[in-house]
């Protein structure tokens, strides 16, 4: 085959369970792939998930780390669940695990988060995940526990196990190298996805979770690979072997190799494998999401399954294949191969959270809210309700109010990133003018 030389964006890339190949169950091939035409809803209109004010969700994510300074007390909590709610938010997306893979609560098998940002987590006087559930159904408000299911990178668990065979071999220029030792990545150090180990953990964590807490949804958060580099470990390797029968000669070269001065992440020649290695990692994700979402549904099956994810799609190197499984669009492209589409795991959410993060508001093409609106739509086809969601992480020239109100308007309901950012810019008054000119039109119409 052909080699390629590759040069993805940085900013890609930062944005960026194994089974049988029948574990997805998928329906026949797709008409094409053409990536361009808008297509028709490939379901009915579906019936969302509505809070008691009847108006669609407009939700704000509160980011574990970031925010914890301001909620280590009740009165933080009521304080900006009050702000929050003031403003039109009826929904909130409360993170209990972050990258540190430490969690907010009393768990039976992972570590609880000690001291983050400076705050002493086990001085505080209250259950910081129950009292929000209290205060969020308090408030008629739409509750989803978030966490962060691969990264796993506070030191402690270097050593215990059963993480400490269980993380992710990265293939660099260097050569292989532990992902716990690679302190470029700008994420955290991954677990491998492809181990029934981790599947096993993450499904013990979900089951732990919705059977401790009476939520109304529970997110996926970085439930993927880190990137395209990983993994390369021989366990793998033999598990690519078995998902398509074949013995698979020369890894790590045969999916990719360096060129000679290569540096960074950037740049590889993709080999014999790199297509089919692509797949795999697809199929590994959507089959760990489909395994996590039946846990979640056996202990109460009116917890929603919600996953966010960037809104440039396609980034095959995470295994994120978040489109619906029913068409076509990738065969054609470099990397794809002709049962790469099968692998999309939009039927397995009940909301895709569309991260459409950029600070140009309108537009056709995908530099744009508006055009990754359009692209997410195409690509989802109804297979769930989509929203979209922002940063408020920019300048003071965003248009929050026009991007709050187009995602209500054009998708299924709006999530803003996250508090820490609207509080330090500021954003309340405007995303209040956003939610308000919707529900107004709503009110009219």
């Amino acid at each position: 085959m052909k080699k390629f030389i590759i040069l993805f964006a940085s900013g890609l890339l930062a944005l960026c369970a194994c089974g049988p190949k029948a574990d997805i169950d998928v329906p026949g091939p797709g008409p094409g792939g053409d990536t361009t035409h808008v297509d028709p809803p490939a379901k009915p209109e579906l019936e969302l998930p509505i809070p008691k004010d009847g108006y669609k969700i407009a939700t704000l994510w509160i980011d574990l780390t970031a925010n914890i300074q301001k909620l280590s007390n009740k009165s933080g909590v009521k304080k900006y669940l009050d702000l929050a709610q003031k403003v039109g938010f009826n929904g909130i997306v409360l993170d209990i695990k972050g990258v540190a893979g430490s969690v907010m609560y009393d768990s039976e098998f992972l570590l609880k988060a000690e001291n983050l940002r400076g705050v002493q987590i086990s001085s505080m006087d209250y259950d910081y995940v129950q009292y929000f559930v209290d205060e969020c159904h308090r408030r008629n408000m739409r509750i989803t526990l978030s966490t962060c299911v691969m990264p796993f990178d506070d030191p402690r668990y270097h050593t215990l196990e059963p993480w400490k065979d269980l993380f992710a071999i990265e293939y660099l220029p260097g050569g292989l190298k532990d992902i716990r030792q690679d302190h470029e990545s700008g994420i955290a150090a991954f677990l491998n996805p492809c181990r029934p180990e981790v599947t096993a953990y993450a499904k013990r964590m979900a089951a732990e979770i919705v059977s401790k807490y009476d939520v109304d949804g529970y997110a996926l958060d970085y439930c993927r690979y880190m990137d395209h580099n990983s993994d390369f470990t021989e366990y793998t390797h033999k598990a690519m072997e078995e998902y398509y029968g074949e013995k698979i000669e020369g890894w790590p070269d045969c999916v990719y190799t360096w060129p000679a001065g290569a540096t960074g992440r950037t740049s590889f020649a993709a080999g014999k494998y790199y297509n089919k290695y692509c797949e795999f990692k697809a199929a590994t994700i959507t089959n760990l999401i489909k395994e996590i979402r039946d846990t979640v549904k056996k202990v109460n099956p009116k917890i929603d399954i919600e996953y966010w994810a960037s809104a440039w799609w396609p980034l095959p190197g995470t295994g994120q294949n978040w489109a619906s499984p029913d068409k076509d669009r990738t065969s054609t492209m470099w990397w794809g191969t002709p049962d790469y589409y099968k692998t999309g795991f939009a039927k397995y959410l009940d909301i895709f959270q569309l991260g459409a993060y950029t600070s140009t508001l309108e537009g056709t093409g995908t530099e744009s809210i508006q055009g990754l609106i359009i692209q997410g739509k195409s690509l989802i086809r109804k297979n769930c309700p989509m929203y979209g969601t922002i940063s408020a992480a920019t300048d003071g020239k965003f248009k929050m109010a026009d991007a709050c109100y187009m995602c209500l308007k054009e998708t299924d309901g709006l999530m803003v990133f996250d508090l820490s950012h609207v509080v330090g810019m500021n954003w309340w008054s405007e995303i209040k003018k956003g939610i308000m000119k919707y529900r107004n039109e709503f009110e009219n119409n």
